[in-house]
Order: structure tokens, then sequence, then C-alpha cells
């Protein structure tokens, strides 16, 4: 044999070797597509479970929401109904106060009325003495406040030194002078028959009965008021011993 047949000649490459390392390429290409296809699934799948975490996520904070806004709605009743309780708590008090308010001044308009128609209801019980006009002189005291003084004075029963205060503080008053002679008469009786014998019948209690011995003087209304004032008079300074009996007397017959 030759050395060129015993050559091989290295530069040659089989049909069947192309055809293999092409194939090879081919397969690395499609491996190397399905890998990036695994990733990309593979990276779909971790981000789906994400994005339903995310959904449901929303799905519960939109329930939360709602379950909050049901919860709100249904505490607002809850505390209006407790804000109008309390309203209402606050208003009875104020209507108590304002009723027992009012009742005090309705029993005062009562009681004044109730006093009122007491006090008309003696009016009416009293015509004679609403319709007299008192007899108003200057004089230390009426013809009625001496009258009653002589009587317990003379029957013993208050002391000379009280006459004086009791004449000022008498309250009663005179409708007319017409039993000024009576007096005068029956304190004569008085000093001429003594303090004992004069206590046994004591006019002075009972003037309305006794009986006028002497004849009427048909004095004046002017006349007689300056007798009641000197009758006054002469009873007080008696009372206090400024007086004797014998001036007693000239007092006594100088009235008129």
């Amino acid at each position: 044999m030759s050395d060129e047949s015993n050559t091989l000649d290295l530069t040659e490459v089989p049909d069947n070797v192309e055809q293999q390392e092409e194939t090879e390429v081919v397969e690395e290409v499609v491996d190397d597509e399905e890998s990036e296809e695994e990733q990309v699934e593979e990276e779909e799948q971790a981000e789906q479970p994400e994005e339903e975490e995310q959904v449901e996520e929303q799905e519960e904070q939109s329930e939360e929401e709602q379950e909050e806004e049901e919860e709100s709605e249904a505490e607002q009743p809850e505390e209006e109904e407790e804000e109008s309780e309390e309203e209402e708590q606050a208003e009875q008090p104020e209507e108590e106060e304002e009723e027992q308010a009012e009742q005090p001044e309705e029993a005062e308009e009562e009681e004044e009325e109730q006093v009122e128609e007491e006090q008309s209801e003696e009016q009416a019980d009293q015509p004679e003495q609403s319709s007299v006009t008192p007899f108003v002189t200057d004089n230390l005291c009426s013809l009625k406040t001496l009258v009653d003084v002589l009587g317990k004075w003379s029957g013993g029963e208050i002391r000379r030194r009280n006459v004086e205060e009791l004449l000022k503080e008498g309250s009663e008053v005179d409708e007319n002078l017409d039993d000024l002679e009576k007096v005068v008469e029956v304190l004569q009786l008085w000093i001429g028959e003594g303090g004992s014998t004069f206590r046994e019948h004591n006019h002075f209690k009972n003037l309305d009965e006794y009986t006028l011995v002497g004849e009427s003087r048909n004095l004046s209304e002017e006349k007689k008021i300056k007798v009641l004032k000197t009758l006054t008079e002469l009873v007080v300074n008696v009372s206090q011993r400024k007086v004797t009996d014998g001036e007693i007397q000239n007092v006594m017959n100088n009235l008129y």
C-alpha cells in the first residue's frame, strides 16, 4: 500500500457525524426553550398564589369593612336610643322641678284667694261696723276706752298707776258721744258713794242699762268734746294723786 492510501484525511468529516452534531444542537435549543417555558410557568405559578392571596386579602378587607359598617350601623341606633333616654331622663327632673315650683305658687294663690274670700265674708257679715264713721278727737282716748278703764279701776281690777297707760293703749273708737252725760253722772256716784258701795252695782260695767237721773243738757258736739277732754285729764290727775278732793269736786261742778 502506498502512504497516501494509508493516511487518513482528517479534514473530511463523515456525514453521520455532522447530522449527529446538528441533532445535538437542535436538542440543546429545544431543551433551552423548554427550560425557559418551565421557568416562565414556574414564575407564573409562583405569581398566581401571590395574586390569589392579594385577592383573598382584599376580599377579607372588604368583608371586614362591611362587618365594621354593619356594626357601626347597629351601634348608632343603640347610641341614639341611649342619648334619647338620657335626654328624657334629664328632662324629667326639670319637668318635676317645674311642677314642684308651680305647686307652691298654686298653693299660695289658693291661700290668698281663701284669705280674700274670708275677708269679703267678714266684711259682708259686718255691714254696720264698716258703715260707721269713727268720732275722732284730739283727746287722750275715746269715751269707750275711758268707760272701760274706769270700770276696771272702780272694780279693783287694776291699780291707779296703770290708768294713764291703759287710756293711751286703748284702741276702741267712738261712734258718737251720746253717753257722755251718763259717764259724768256715774263718776259722781263713785265719788259720793265710795269704792265698796259703788262696786255693788258698778254702772261703768253696764252703762247701756243705766238711766240718766238728771235732765239731759243737749250738749253740742263741740261742748261734748271739751267735756270729754276735761274729764279725761281729771281721771289721770286723780290716779296720780295730783289733785285734792276739793279740786276734784270743783272740776266736776264746772264741767258744763
